[in-house]
């Protein structure tokens, strides 16, 4: 879908649940003008990802929607990217 709308998409390899890494490859993702992360996201203090983008200075737009499967969910910027990110579940993917 991307190239289709004339972008260019690259896909990063898969993060591991460990804080340190995840953070690396957020970092590079966030080269790009728009990275979207699928998984990973989750509520408390397992949710690694908002940790590691809380850790590059993110701003949070949102951090959770009112709509099952796919309550954890967030939209932020960090430097001059847009960063969608939500849990393991293919329906909230699509909704948000």
């Amino acid at each position: 879908m991307v190239a289709e709308c004339g972008g260019e998409p690259v896909q990063l390899p898969i993060a591991p649940d460990e804080e340190g890494k995840l953070t690396e490859l957020i970092q590079q993702g966030l080269k790009a003008d728009m990275l979207l992360l699928s998984g990973g996201v989750s509520m408390g203090k397992f949710d690694l990802v908002e940790q590691a983008l809380k850790s590059l200075g993110a701003q949070f737009f949102f951090t959770g929607a009112l709509i099952q499967p796919g309550k954890p969910v967030c939209l932020a910027k960090s430097g001059g990217g847009i960063l969608r990110a939500a849990g393991k579940s293919g329906v909230s993917d699509g909704d948000v």
